[in-house]
């Protein structure tokens, strides 16, 4: 379901790039 984490704002992608960005890999 990475979709879902790619639609989300890029703001957002940096909070998330240090750990969900593992989980949206997979």
């Amino acid at each position: 379901r990475a979709n879902g984490w790619i639609e989300i704002p890029e703001e957002t992608t940096e909070l998330v790039a240090g750990e969900q960005v593992e989980v949206t890999f997979f």
